[in-house]
C-alpha cells in the first residue's frame, strides 16, 4: 500500500499542522465518512451484516446475517400486567439524602442543597469536600446526566460564601474561608432510562410492526464483562437463513440481566432476583424440518455471563441452513422479568485462508513514564525482555501523549480526535458512537474484536466497549494476557483480529518491594515499608502537608522502577508467545502509555495536574507485520497518530483526523497539541513547547502562558516568557491554527451507573475517596479524590471542573 500524504504545508515560515489543505473537511463528516466507508466495504467483502451470504466461512459472526433475519416471536413487553396495562405508568423518583458527618468539623451549621429540576433526569449524585490552592473549602456535587437544573440552597450562603452551578458540567460548587461541619444533597433519581433500554414498546418502538433483529443489539455488561449480543427476551425467537456452512461449530454465551420492576404507591421502583431463569436453545433446518441442536437453562444464581458453549454443527456443513435462536420462559412460565441476551455467537472451523489483512494488536501500559525502558536508555535494567522484542520493532525517539491523564488520552487513542475535539475531559463524560473509536470501525470492516482492560476510566462505563465483541474488565493489577493468547490460538477463524491490552500496574499505588534496597545503604526514610499511595503520601504531599526530602525521593522512584520490573515479566511473556500462536500470520504490535508519572520532577507525585514532558512524553514501539531488525526513528509522533496507522493497516481511509499514520510522517518540523482540558493545551513544535491555560492545582494558580526550550531545558526549569522569546507568536498562531482548524464534535455522552467493581478500583487508584457512597446507591457515582479537582480558566468564577485520574 502506498503511504498517504499528511497534510502539512508552511505559513509565513511556520510549520501549520494537519488540516491546512485547500479543501478543510469538518472532522464530524470526515467520520461520518469512515463509518459509512466502512460499513459498503464490508457488505463488499462480506463482513457486516449480509442479505444473502453464499456462505458461512470461519470467523463469520450471526451479527453479520441479521439483516436477512426475522423475529418470529418477540413479547409486547416483560412487565407484569399491572405495570405494562397502564399507559404513561410514572416512575419513581427516588431521593434519598447524603450527610457527610465526618468531614473536618469546624462549627459551622450544615447546608441544605436543594435541585429544581426541569424536563430532566438526574440519576446518580455524590458530593465531597476539596480544598483549593488558597485553602478554601471546596464542596462539589458531581451529578451523572446532563440536568437542565438550577441549585439553589435552603437558606443564603454564610458570609464569605460562594456558591455557584456549572451547568456545563453538571456540579455544584461552595467555596468558603473553612471547611464546613456537613452538607446535606438530595437529588431525585429516574430509572426510566434503564427501564426503556430493555422495554422497546415504552421506548417508543411498536413490536406489532415489522421489527428488526438488528434493533434488538446491544452492548450488555454483566459483571465487568461487556460483550456486543443480542437482547431477545422470553419468550422470544429469531430466524436466520445462513446459506452453505463453510465450518464446524458455533459458539454461543448466554446471561440474564437481572433487571425488574415493581409498582409502589409513588410510580415503578427497581426490582431484582425476579427471574426464574430461561431456557436458551438453537435450532437448525436443512431442509425444511428443524432439529434443535442445543438448549441449556440460566439461572440469576449462575451469576454473570455463563461459560462459552460450542454446538458442533460438522453433520451440516456444505449444506444450506437456516438457524433459529429461541428464548422460553423458566419452570415458572413466569416471562415478566426474562431480559435474555445472546452473546458470541461466532462460527468457526477450519480456515482455508488466511486473513488478508494484519492483525493488529495495541497494548496501553498506563502510567509507564518512558525513561524507565531500557531501549529508550535507562540503564537500571527494568525492561530486558520488552528490550528484547524491541530490537526486532521500531522504537519511535519523541512522541506526546494526548493528555496528561487516562480518560481524554485513551479516548483520543482510541478516535485520533484531540482532546477538544472529543471533549471527554472531565469525570461525566463518555466516547460515544459518533466519534467512530476505533473497534467499532474494524469490527464493521470484518475484524473481531477484543479487549482485556484493567476498568476505571478505561471500563465500558466511559464508552471504552464499543465496537469490542468482548471487552472484559474483571480483572485489576494481575493481567491474565494467557487468555488472550487462548483466544488468538483457538479461534479458529479467517477473519483479522483487533486486541487491545490494558493494565494498572504501574500506577499508583506502589507497594513495598525491597529489590533495589542496597544493603550497604539502606533506606533512611519513614515511608520505607509502606506504599506509596494517595491517602498516606501522595494527596498529602501535594497539598502541602507532607514533605518529602532527597531519600524520599529515592524510595519513592524505587518503589515505581520495581512495578516497572514486575510489568516487564507480564509484557514478555505476552509477546514473545504471539507469533506462535498466530503461526506466521501477519501482525502489527503497538506498545505505548496513555501518560507518563511524575515522581517529583516538578515537586508533585502522580499525574493529571500539569503538561510537563514527565507526563506527555510516552513510549511508542511498533512491530509492524514482517518486521524483523531494529529501526529508530526520531520523527516528532503523537498519540494521535496511533487510529490513523492502524485504520491504514487495516486499508480504511484516515482523512479528517489530526494525526498522521506513522508509515507517512513528515521529516520535516512538525508541532504536536497536548491538551489537560478543552481549555489548557501544550504545543511541541521544533523543540520548543507553549503551555496555554490556567490551572488551579494542589500548589493553586499556575502561570496563565509557560514557553520552555526543550532543548537546551530538557526538564522544563526556566519559563522563558517572562524574559520575551521570538518563538511565543509563532507557537500560539500555530496552537489557534490547530485549534480552530479540527472542530469540536457533538457533546460526548455522560457515563452509565459504574459497576461496583469498578468503584472499587477507582477507590484503590485514589479517584474515588473512602467516604463515597457504598456501590448500589444512589450515590454510587466515582468522584474524584479532593486534590484531583482543577477549576479550569479564570480565577473567578464560572469554572470548569476538571477530574483528572490518579
Amino acid at each position: 500500500m502506498m503511504p498517504r500524504s499528511c497534510p502539512l504545508s508552511r505559513d509565513r515560515g511556520l510549520v501549520t499542522i494537519g488540516a491546512f489543505r485547500a479543501r478543510r473537511r469538518m472532522v464530524t463528516a470526515a467520520r461520518s465518512a469512515m463509518v459509512l466507508w466502512a460499513a459498503a466495504a464490508a457488505l463488499m467483502g462480506g463482513c457486516s451484516e449480509r442479505t444473502g451470504p453464499p456462505a458461512v466461512r470461519p470467523g463469520d459472526s450471526v451479527f453479520d446475517f441479521l439483516a436477512s433475519g426475522e423475529i418470529t416471536r418477540l413479547p409486547d413487553t416483560n412487565l407484569p400486567a399491572d405495570i405494562a396495562g397502564v399507559a404513561g405508568t410514572p416512575f419513581l423518583l427516588r431521593s434519598e439524602e447524603l450527610r457527610a458527618d465526618e468531614w473536618m468539623a469546624q462549627g459551622l451549621p450544615p447546608i441544605r442543597l436543594r435541585p429544581s429540576i426541569r424536563d430532566s433526569t438526574i440519576r446518580f449524585w455524590s458530593a465531597r469536600p476539596a480544598v483549593d490552592g488558597r485553602g478554601r473549602s471546596t464542596v462539589i456535587v458531581n451529578v451523572q446526566g446532563r440536568p437542565h437544573a438550577r441549585w439553589r440552597p435552603a437558606h443564603e450562603p454564610f458570609p464569605g460564601w460562594d456558591v455557584w452551578w456549572d451547568e456545563q458540567v453538571g456540579t455544584l460548587y461552595a467555596l468558603a474561608p473553612t471547611p464546613p461541619e456537613g452538607v446535606s444533597v438530595t437529588v431525585a433519581g429516574d430509572p426510566s432510562v434503564e427501564f426503556a433500554a430493555c422495554e422497546p414498546r415504552l421506548a417508543g418502538t411498536n413490536l406489532a410492526s415489522a421489527m428488526r433483529p438488528g434493533s434488538l443489539v446491544q452492548t450488555v455488561r454483566l459483571a465487568g464483562m461487556s460483550r456486543r449480543a443480542l437482547l431477545l427476551p422470553a419468550p422470544g425467537c429469531i430466524t436466520l437463513p445462513l446459506g452453505t456452512l463453510g465450518c464446524e461449530e458455533l459458539r454461543v454465551t448466554t446471561g440474564i440481566i437481572d433487571r425488574a420492576y415493581e409498582r409502589i404507591p409513588e410510580g415503578l421502583a427497581q426490582a431484582r432476583g425476579r427471574s426464574d431463569g430461561v431456557r436458551f436453545a438453537v435450532e437448525i433446518s436443512t431442509g425444511g424440518r428443524w432439529q434443535r441442536v442445543w438448549e441449556r437453562f440460566v439461572g440469576l444464581s449462575e451469576g454473570a455471563w455463563a461459560d462459552v458453549q460450542s454446538i458442533d454443527l460438522n453433520s451440516y456443513k456444505g449444506r444450506k441452513a437456516t438457524l433459529r435462536l429461541v428464548t422460553e420462559p423458566g419452570p415458572a412460565h413466569d416471562p415478566f422479568f426474562d431480559y435474555a441476551v445472546w452473546g458470541g455467537l461466532t462460527f468457526h472451523g477450519t480456515p482455508s485462508v488466511k486473513p488478508s489483512r494484519p492483525h493488529i494488536v495495541v497494548i496501553d501500559l498506563d502510567t509507564l513514564r518512558k525513561d524507565r525502558l531500557g531501549c529508550y536508555g535507562n540503564p537500571r535494567g527494568l525492561t530486558p525482555r520488552i528490550d528484547r522484542w524491541a530490537q526486532r520493532a521500531t522504537i519511535f525517539t519523541d512522541c506526546i501523549a494526548a493528555a496528561p491523564w487516562t480518560l481524554p488520552s485513551t479516548v483520543s487513542m482510541f478516535t485520533g480526535l484531540s482532546v477538544h475535539q472529543h471533549g471527554v475531559d472531565q469525570f461525566p463524560k463518555a466516547m460515544t458512537e459518533a466519534m467512530a473509536p476505533l473497534p467499532l470501525l474494524l469490527q464493521r470492516a470484518g475484524y473481531r474484536t477484543m479487549g482485556l482492560a484493567e476498568g476505571g476510566y478505561v471500563s465500558a462505563d466511559f464508552g471504552f466497549s464499543l465496537g469490542f465483541d468482548l471487552y472484559d474488565c474483571t480483572r485489576f493489577k494481575n493481567p491474565q494476557w494467557t487468555e488472550a493468547l487462548g483466544w488468538l490460538r483457538h479461534r479458529r477463524s479467517e477473519r483479522p483480529v483487533f486486541l487491545f491490552l490494558h493494565t494498572y500496574m504501574v500506577h499508583a499505588p506502589y507497594p513495598f518491594d525491597p529489590r533495589f534496597e542496597d544493603p550497604s545503604s539502606p533506606y533512611r526514610t519513614r515511608l520505607r515499608g509502606q506504599p506509596i499511595d494517595y491517602a498516606a503520601v501522595i494527596e498529602p504531599q501535594g497539598r502541602g502537608a507532607l514533605e518529602v526530602g532527597s531519600e524520599d525521593r529515592r524510595y519513592i522512584g524505587d518503589m515505581y522502577d520495581a512495578q516497572v520490573l514486575r510489568l516487564d515479566d507480564y509484557v514478555g511473556a505476552f509477546v514473545d508467545s504471539l507469533d506462535e500462536v498466530l503461526d506466521g500470520e501477519p501482525c502489527a504490535v503497538f506498545l505505548t502509555s496513555d501518560h507518563g508519572e511524575e515522581l517529583l520532577d516538578h515537586g508533585l507525585l502522580g499525574h493529571g495536574q500539569s503538561l510537563f514532558q514527565e507526563l506527555l512524553a510516552v513510549p511508542l514501539v511498533v512491530r509492524f507485520a514482517g518486521q524483523s531488525a531494529p529501526m529508530v526513528d526520531g520523527r516528532p509522533t503523537s498519540a494521535l497518530d496511533l487510529a490513523p496507522t492502524i485504520l491504514d493497516l487495516a486499508g480504511l481511509p484516515v482523512d479528517g483526523l489530526p494525526g498522521c499514520p506513522l508509515r507517512a510522517l513528515p521529516h520535516e518540523a512538525r508541532g504536536r497539541v497536548a491538551s489537560q482540558s478543552r481549555s489548557v493545551h501544550a504545543l511541541v513544535s521544533e523543540g520548543m513547547k507553549l503551555i496555554s491555560g490556567r490551572v488551579i492545582g494542589p500548589r493553586g494558580l499556575s502561570a496563565p502562558v509557560q514557553l520552555y526550550d526543550l532543548v537546551r531545558d530538557p526538564g522544563e526549569t526556566v519559563d522563558l516568557l517572562p524574559g520575551g522569546h521570538g518563538s511565543m507568536n509563532s507557537l500560539a498562531e500555530l496552537l489557534v491554527d490547530f485549534l480552530r482548524s479540527h472542530a469540536p464534535l457533538a457533546e460526548p455522552a455522560e457515563p452509565r451507573p459504574a459497576w461496583a467493581g469498578d468503584l472499587r478500583r477507582l477507590e484503590a487508584l485514589g479517584y474515588v475517596r473512602h467516604d463515597s457512597p457504598a456501590p448500589g446507591t444512589v450515590g454510587a457515582t466515582p468522584q474524584p479524590a479532593p486534590r484531583d479537582q482543577a477549576l479550569i480558566g479564570q480565577e473567578r468564577p464560572t469554572p470548569r471542573a476538571l477530574s483528572p485520574d490518579r
